[in-house]
């Protein structure tokens, strides 16, 4: 199959599963192979390889409106939601309940947080952020291209919301070791830098936002006021508002 059918397949797939499971506002890419792929995708592994080319060439969010990526620390967890909550990070009375989803209370709370201000900032500029955006400059230790939070190509701009891990230590995620043999803590600080410096030289803006620039819980997450952190954001993004 072209890459034009797969998408088409996958996209009739989503429609179809959720016609027939009225009652669920996400699902898996496990289980939405499992239950309407396995005649186009010969496994799950494989649905996700395509996901990440074209997530890898900036083409997933239009290809593939439903998809809802769930960065983690090393790897993708793969999501598609139904149709009136495409935008949001999680259906409000779906998500919880459904057993296939099974992320931590920290990649759920951080995937929320950080969509939940890019979806701001959005609004703010008038313009949608292409999400986990890849640019071929912008690589790791081990070759693989870089993600940034939010990119408005318009404005020749990116956003990056930091979560707790970026100016605290947090073991839980800190002392694994990576391939290039330094701890997560070092590397996540390394890219950040590298974010900065790699972004500046090809004449990139990069604007930080951090949860301690809003009011947050003991957990360090988001304590939404609309209000107030509209105005927070404003002030980040002022002189890129229309």
């Amino acid at each position: 199959m072209t890459q034009k059918e797969k998408t088409i397949c996958i996209n009739q797939a989503v429609d179809s599963y959720f016609k027939r499971n009225h009652n669920e506002s996400i699902v898996s890419a496990i289980t939405l192979w499992e239950s309407e792929l396995t005649n186009h995708f010969s496994s799950a592994k494989t649905l996700r390889g395509f996901l990440r080319t074209l997530r890898d060439n900036n083409k997933l969010k239009e290809a593939i409106p439903s998809i809802d990526p769930c960065i983690k620390e090393k790897n993708t967890s793969w999501f598609f939601l139904k149709s009136p909550f495409i935008g949001n990070c999680f259906p409000p009375n779906g998500y919880t309940k459904m057993k296939q989803v099974n992320l931590s209370k920290n990649i759920k709370a951080k995937c929320k947080d950080e969509k939940y201000v890019l979806d701001l900032c959005d609004e703010i500029l008038d313009a949608i952020s292409s999400r986990q955006h890849r640019f071929d400059f912008l690589r790791g230790d081990a070759g693989t291209m870089l993600p940034v939070d939010g990119f408005y190509e318009k404005y020749n701009l990116v956003v990056e919301y930091f979560e707790r891990q970026h100016s605290e230590s947090v073991p839980f995620f800190d002392k694994r070791e990576t391939v290039s043999g330094v701890s997560r803590g070092e590397q996540r600080k390394s890219y950040d830098d590298r974010r900065k410096t790699v972004l500046k030289a090809h004449n990139i803006e990069l604007v930080i936002i951090s949860f301690s620039d809003f009011y947050f819980d003991s957990q360090r997450r988001i304590i939404p006021n609309i209000n107030n952190d509209k105005m927070i954001v404003k002030k980040h993004l002022q002189k890129h508002i229309p």
